[in-house]
């Protein structure tokens, strides 16, 4: 069983350092905007938005956007920064506009990125987009906001959130974002649910859960974790064990169930020779109908 001294100590919140926000000024980054200002009023941080300039840049269309974004920011009492980086290049491509991101990051001593991962074409997805290359090369915690389709939007008030825990590896950046995400929501209205997702093959009948005694034991364990998330951030988070055959399609349908307005995700960063998303991760995201972020812890 785990003990207290099996968890090693975490720090609990994000400090109020800096939030970058790169933007395209396009419309589906909205979702994008939302959760960045919501981060920042929960850590107390101003946003940093980043546009990296090219030739093609839009004046009429980044005036209109920056002006709906100063009126939620307002609203929020966001205090925030408009800044422009000129790339090398007069057409920039996706790993210059990465590394300028990065680099900025670093300049303005940023405590996060927070940006978006909206679905692109295969050969775009196979080759890296400018989010994937950020989240694999900033040293920074990286967010990613994986928005489905252009219509689905984050609402002000998170009614449920679904964390899904898929090893037994353990990390508080989830719970952090979804705290945040959470703080103007009232209590009685926002439910934030940990769902430890639990791979049965298909011999093992799904309600083996409720009778195995390693089931059991894992129940407890994770219980403890999430107690210690609930103490740490003053949140009530409910476990859940979740089984499935099909990581991606039932924790999506499970999703669906509980009628959850997003989807939290933690990954580790991984090495250059290595997907950005295991497998598992990517078959959630890939089959998402709901706002999905991903968390890429500092290293």
């Amino acid at each position: 069983m785990t003990h207290k001294q099996d968890l090693p100590s975490f720090e609990w919140s994000w400090s109020d350092a800096p939030i970058m926000l790169p933007l395209a000024f396009e419309s589906r980054e909205w979702n994008t905007v939302h959760i960045a200002l919501f981060l920042a009023e929960y850590s107390g941080s101003q946003v940093n938005i980043l546009h990296v300039n090219s030739r093609i840049d839009n004046t009429e269309k980044r005036d209109e956007f920056l002006k709906k974004l100063k009126s939620i920011a307002a609203e929020l009492k966001i205090k925030y920064s408009v800044n422009y980086a000129k790339a090398k290049s007069a057409e920039p491509g996706v790993s210059e506009i990465a590394d300028t991101i990065v680099s900025q990051s670093e300049k303005m001593g940023c405590q996060a990125i927070v940006m978006s991962a909206n679905r692109e074409s295969f050969f775009r997805e196979f080759f890296g987009r400018i989010s994937d290359k950020v989240a694999r090369k900033s040293k920074r915690t990286v967010l990613l906001v994986e928005t489905p389709h252009p219509n689905i939007t984050i609402p002000k008030e998170p009614s449920k959130i679904l964390i899904p825990v898929l090893r037994d590896e353990y990390d508080p950046s989830p719970y952090i974002v979804a705290a945040a995400l959470s703080s103007t929501a009232t209590t009685a209205r926002s439910e934030l649910v940990v769902a430890r997702v639990v791979y049965l093959p298909p011999t093992i009948p799904l309600d083996a859960v409720d009778v195995s005694k390693s089931l059991r034991r894992l129940e407890q364990n994770f219980s403890y974790r999430v107690a210690s998330s609930i103490k740490n951030l003053g949140r009530l988070f409910t476990p859940k064990i979740l089984p499935v055959r099909d990581v991606g399609k039932d924790v999506n349908n499970y999703a669906q169930e509980i009628e959850a307005d997003a989807i939290i995700l933690c990954n580790h960063k991984p090495s250059s020779f290595r997907k950005l998303l295991p497998r598992e991760e990517y078959d959630i995201v890939g089959n998402a109908t709901r706002i999905v972020l991903v968390v890429f812890p500092k290293e």
